[in-house]
């Protein structure tokens, strides 16, 4: 069920969409790549439900002689066999992009703005990639090939932290009947 932002919530989210968007109002994107990626499958990972625990960390760096701002986001993805997130996960599969989009004129911009900009533009660029990169790689290990949800923005003070808020988007896929073949 959703719950209702409170005036301080939505205050506090149109403040930063207002931040990304002047700079969204200014940029091309200019590429998208993929930096490193890690996948490591700890344990045969057994039939029947798992919790899947996601989680996000973005850096943003402006090149102000160049015009350039690139978000690099971090992604990662464990899964444990039960709802115990203390065990250690069975699976981890981690990645990191880089999106680099030119600016016409960065007059009037401050950190914040680019800040807000990676936070909001930059994890909702690079989740589409994310999510392929997953289903790839689930499948390319031998397991069921694994969708993620789609990126949901939410307000900082109603999703908690954004691997707290990830994981509970999750609860309802990861909750489903699974096929035969599935393990996850």
């Amino acid at each position: 069920m959703k719950k209702k932002l409170t005036r301080a919530e939505k205050s506090n989210l149109d403040s930063k969409v207002t931040l990304a968007a002047a700079v969204s109002d200014r940029v091309q994107i200019h590429g998208i790549r993929l930096l490193s990626c890690n996948c490591l499958l700890i344990s045969q990972m057994e039939k029947g439900k798992h919790h899947i625990e996601l989680s996000d960390k973005v850096e943003t760096r402006v090149e102000q002689e160049t015009g350039f701002i690139h978000v690099c986001p971090r992604f990662r993805l464990r899964a444990f066999p039960d709802q115990n997130a203390e065990n250690e996960p069975s699976l981890v599969i981690e990645a990191v992009f880089s999106l680099s989009y030119k600016v016409q004129n960065l007059t009037g911009l401050t950190r914040e703005n680019f800040d807000c900009f990676g936070r909001m533009n930059g994890i909702y660029n690079a989740w589409p990639y994310w999510r392929e990169f997953v289903q790839n790689v689930t499948a390319r290990m031998g397991l069921p090939s694994l969708t993620l949800p789609v990126f949901r923005v939410a307000p900082a003070q109603r999703r908690g932290t954004q691997s707290e808020r990830r994981r509970k988007a999750f609860a309802a896929t990861t909750g489903r009947k699974q096929s035969k073949k599935s393990g996850t």
